[in-house]
């Protein structure tokens, strides 16, 4: 039997992160196949491109594009643990890093103590 805080933070979780994120991917999803679905290709001037002019835009585009979701999946693959403890250890900042962060910025930490909900 699940506890009521469990089932409180799991419809929270639900309504605020998966659903609109859902959402989204399947409203790009749509607005992408309209756009490949009615593709002319490019003109200017009613003077069409060539294919490799397109080829070479698409390419630079993606290859900044592509980087994002690489980066993460690289990140996933290499950190140990199980899908769900590997997402939740990349989604937290890193503490090093933040200590360096405060340490070279001056900024003193008054952060509250962390607590732990049993």
């Amino acid at each position: 039997m699940q506890s009521q805080t469990s089932v409180i933070t799991t419809d929270l979780l639900t309504h605020m992160f998966q659903f609109p994120l859902i959402s989204l991917y399947t409203s790009l999803q749509a607005i992408v196949m309209a756009n490949i679905i009615q593709w002319n290709g490019v003109s200017y001037n009613k003077q069409p491109y060539p294919g490799w002019a397109e080829l070479l835009g698409w390419m630079m585009a993606l290859a900044s594009i592509l980087l994002i979701p690489g980066f993460a999946i690289h990140q996933m693959w290499k950190t140990p643990g199980t899908l769900s403890e590997r997402f939740y250890t990349l989604l937290k900042p890193d503490q090093k890093m933040m200590d360096q962060i405060l340490r070279d910025n001056g900024i003193q930490d008054k952060r509250a103590p962390e607590v732990v909900l049993l």
